[in-house]
């Protein structure tokens, strides 16, 4: 005769190898291939008691698997909108490469291969790097090995212009407010630059117009290729 065990021993025993199970993570091996084993020491005798145990372990690690799915499906889906809602896009948005550069005034002239250079526009933000000049800039030696003169100083460092700072566009007008530049006067406190621009698909026509309140005798106007 099969023995009889009281039911609140039935019910705690049952918890128990719920909890078991429920240790397992789902990439390891499960033990139910022992359940019966556990339930015939434990005097379940009962097919239906061990049908009812089985299921009820099965679908609580169901559960929690679902769960945890759903809850990695959330983050990944807040931290996308997060990202979109960070990046506001622009016409200028993207990665600018400097193709030519034209200067005019008295020393008006077109430089059709210019230096690298470029231009990196965000939602808000942007970072101008470029050199005004066709001609490779000449090296620096280190300073502990010999002392730069101010010409080659001027010679390295001259062709060279860079700043960045948040941008508005207004129309076909880009405002710039640079935060840090080469030259301190131009990201002194309230220094704006103005600059036309047009978009003929992937080429951007740049043209500084004014600086702050006084207009640009000779403008110098860049033109620049996306490359992203």
């Amino acid at each position: 005769m099969a023995r009889r065990v009281p039911a609140a021993v039935c019910i705690g025993t049952q918890r128990l190898l719920a909890l078991i199970l429920l240790s397992y993570p789902p990439n390891r091996e499960s033990p139910f291939s022992n359940a019966l084993c556990y339930c015939s020491h434990f005097g379940f005798n009962s097919g239906r008691t061990l049908c009812k145990f089985l299921w009820f372990s099965i679908e609580s690690r169901l559960g929690l698997i679902y769960m945890k799915q759903c809850v990695n499906l959330f983050a990944v889906a807040v931290l996308a909108a997060t990202a979109n809602a960070q990046i506001k896009q622009t016409p200028l948005t993207g990665t600018w490469r400097v193709t030519e550069i034209r200067v005019t005034g008295p020393n008006a002239r077109t430089i059709s291969h210019p230096q690298p250079g470029l231009f990196i526009f965000t939602g808000n933000h942007y970072g101008a790097l470029f050199i005004d000049s066709d001609q490779p800039r000449p090296e620096l030696q280190p300073p502990q090995q010999k002392t730069p003169t101010a010409e080659e100083l001027l010679a390295t460092w001259g062709p060279v212009t860079a700043a960045s700072g948040t941008y508005e566009i207004s129309g076909n007008t880009l405002t710039t407010r640079p935060a840090v530049a080469k030259n301190p006067q131009v990201m002194a406190p309230g220094n704006v630059q103005f600059y036309t621009f047009k978009i003929d698909k992937n080429t951007l026509t740049l043209t500084r117009t004014r600086n702050r309140d006084t207009p640009v005798a000779n403008p110098t106007t860049i033109i620049l290729t996306k490359i992203e």
